[in-house]
């Protein structure tokens, strides 16, 4: 399964909120065909897509499609600003470029003829745009991982898990030259996710005679929440408390041999020697100690040449 590469995954993408002047701010309606000055408003942020990835595409889709309906946008030419304002650099190039397309259209004798735009012109124009994100074959090997490769995450409970594969599923229609029949039905949302679970809880189903397939999805979610709030793998919290004050016994038993004093009488028996630089110890006087000596030698060395500064001198002085 190694070659198939999906295009969006369980795990959605992150968007970077950092870079505020790459969002634009658009004031849409709470109900669309509202009309009035008075009619109630929220504000949504739309990041601008330059090249972006294809999770970045399809929630730009989403986006355009909200602020179409949510403000009752149905002109070609109002569809067209508003795409126009999101798309940057190349993608609005391509964009500008493929609308100067339809618009002027040459018939077999080369004369010019100006097509009015449609709304279906300006979606087939936003396809345009979709190529040069797209990998090849993107719709083929994002439902066939979805079939063969797609496994449940760790950092996801299977609710999680189950909600992510919906929007996988409801994400299907905006792929390249895809419709709405791409999308997976109830009974195979519910094959998809029998198969994304671990084997033990494949496992476990079979011994209790429980078949996923032949429940709704509802009913899988729930079977396998139980098997995650009653997995073996993860230890009880009874288990990881006793686990933990042994930890710290240990540590504290450590703690103590290595730092405690010792009892007076044992100190008094092992101090035998006195050293101006350590004090009282058991291991030599001030006569014998090391650090004593090396700094009496250093202070008593006079400065000789070695025969790397020899030759470090003798080459100076031929350059000059």
């Amino acid at each position: 399964m190694m070659y198939l590469v999906p295009s969006l995954t369980l795990v959605e993408e992150v968007p970077d909120d950092e870079h505020t002047t790459e969002t634009i701010s658009y004031l849409l309606k709470q109900r669309d065909n509202s009309t009035g000055a008075m009619a109630e408003k929220y504000k949504m942020y739309v990041h601008c897509f330059c090249e972006g990835t294809l999770q970045q595409w399809i929630t730009l889709c989403k986006a355009i499609d909200k602020i179409w309906t949510q403000n009752g946008i149905n002109s070609p030419l109002d569809r067209i600003a508003t795409v126009c304002t999101i798309l940057h650099v190349e993608s609005l190039t391509c964009f500008n470029a493929t609308i100067e397309e339809l618009k002027n259209t040459a018939d077999d004798a080369r004369v010019v003829m100006i097509v009015p735009l449609t709304n279906k012109g300006v979606i087939c124009r936003i396809h345009a745009v979709a190529e040069m994100v797209f990998p090849f074959r993107a719709l083929t090997n994002q439902k066939l991982w979805m079939r063969r490769g797609m496994k449940k995450p760790k950092e996801l409970s299977f609710r999680k898990t189950a909600a992510a594969v919906g929007r996988l599923n409801n994400s299907l229609p905006l792929f390249l030259k895809a419709s709405a029949t791409e999308k997976f039905s109830d009974e195979e949302i519910v094959e998809l996710l029998e198969w994304s679970i671990p084997q033990s809880w494949h496992t476990k189903f079979n011994l209790d005679g429980y078949i996923p397939t032949e429940h709704n999805k509802a009913c899988i979610v729930t079977e396998c929440e139980v098997m995650e709030r009653n997995d073996p793998q993860k230890p009880s919290t009874g288990l990881t408390t006793k686990m933990s004050v042994a930890k710290q016994k240990v540590h504290k038993k450590t703690h103590i041999s290595k730092h405690q004093n010792r009892n007076t009488n044992t100190t008094n028996k092992m101090v035998k020697f006195f050293c101006k630089e350590h004090g009282a110890n058991p291991t030599h006087n001030t006569d014998s100690c090391y650090i004593l000596k090396s700094r009496a030698a250093k202070a008593n060395d006079k400065a000789t040449m070695t025969k790397k500064s020899f030759r470090r001198e003798i080459n100076l002085l031929s350059q000059k």
